[in-house]
């Protein structure tokens, strides 16, 4: 599901800088748009990691903070019921 809705933000914000010659405000506004539902897919995929959601800050330390955040993204799901809840995979 993670993956899945971050291509299509991916594919949506390509295909407005495609169509539009100069789209410098597009892209931050759409941008500020899915912050929030960002974040909370974000800790979803995590949280079905049995990790918590407040592992997104670790993209504030330089260098290998992102890509650290990505292995976390990568890791499969717990394939049973964790503190968080159900996961994805189980239901």
């Amino acid at each position: 599901m993670y993956w899945s809705i971050l291509l299509f933000h991916l594919f949506f914000l390509s295909f407005i800088q495609f169509v539009i010659d100069k789209p410098l405000f597009l892209p931050v506004i759409y941008s500020l748009l899915i912050a929030v539902p960002s974040l909370a897919v974000g800790a979803r995929r995590l949280h079905d990691t049995e990790k918590s959601g407040w592992w997104q800050l670790i993209t504030l330390v330089p260098l290998i903070g992102g890509i650290w955040l990505i292995v976390l993204f990568c890791q499969p799901s717990d394939p049973k019921e964790n503190r968080f809840g159900t996961t994805a995979k189980a239901a």
